[in-house]
């Protein structure tokens, strides 16, 4: 499978041509605190999973959920529980073999309020165990544009990372690229810290798929 490109921080060097065209298209989404995932469909309701680095399998058949990395456990069964296979295998007719990429929603830093402990229930579906952010036509060799990544997922029954604006550069206002309260955090007006008495974000990743770049920005 496809490796997802590492994201530089924004205004970094190899971040700079992010911004270079007026008609280039930007999408601009939250940046969820988990771990990077991604899978494709290997027939026979089966699917190939694997962490950013490793794939999950064995020669060509993919490994069964109990011999994959425990901590992706959770994500892997989720998708088994949720993925409509059927409109899956209608989408692969349709678009040839894809790559899918999102996050697998552990916990690192920022308490959600979707579930309690290190990983959301394979139960909760708010934001749920995965949200989808990309995905890759290995047939085309390209990314597909971000309102066909939010179709696609939605029509096999997947959720999608929010999205916080999307339009050409061009159109960008200055208040575009401020990280925005999060969409699975709830404001604790108790808290001793503006991040979580305003319950922001960790911060936003800014997709230029014309220019082949990804960038992030961190309120803290």
């Amino acid at each position: 499978m496809k490796k997802f490109p590492k994201v530089k921080k924004l205004n970094d060097q190899e971040t700079d041509g992010i911004f270079l065209r007026d008609d280039d298209t930007i999408t601009v989404m939250e940046k969820i605190d988990g771990a990077n995932f991604r899978w494709k469909y290997n027939g026979d309701d089966r699917i190939l999973c694997g962490s950013r680095n490793v794939e999950f399998k064995n020669g060509d058949e993919p490994l069964p959920v109990e011999e994959t990395n425990k901590a992706f456990h959770h994500v892997q069964q989720y998708l088994y529980e949720f993925i409509d296979f059927d409109e899956l295998e209608n989408i692969i007719e349709e678009y040839g073999e894809l790559v899918f990429f999102g996050e697998a929603t552990h916990k690192h830093h920022i308490d959600y309020d979707a579930w309690d402990g290190k990983y959301p229930s394979p139960e909760e579906l708010s934001p749920g165990n995965y949200l989808g952010f990309d995905i890759w036509s290995v047939e085309s060799e390209e990314w597909l544009p971000h309102k066909q990544v939010i179709d696609i997922h939605s029509r096999i029954g997947l959720k999608t990372v929010p999205v916080i604006i999307q339009g050409t550069v061009g159109e960008l206002d200055e208040d575009a690229l401020d990280i925005p309260t999060s969409k699975y955090r709830e404001p604790d007006n108790e808290a001793d810290n503006e991040f979580d008495r305003k319950g922001f974000a960790e911060g936003i990743i800014i997709k230029n798929n014309q220019q082949e770049l990804r960038a992030k920005k961190y309120l803290k």
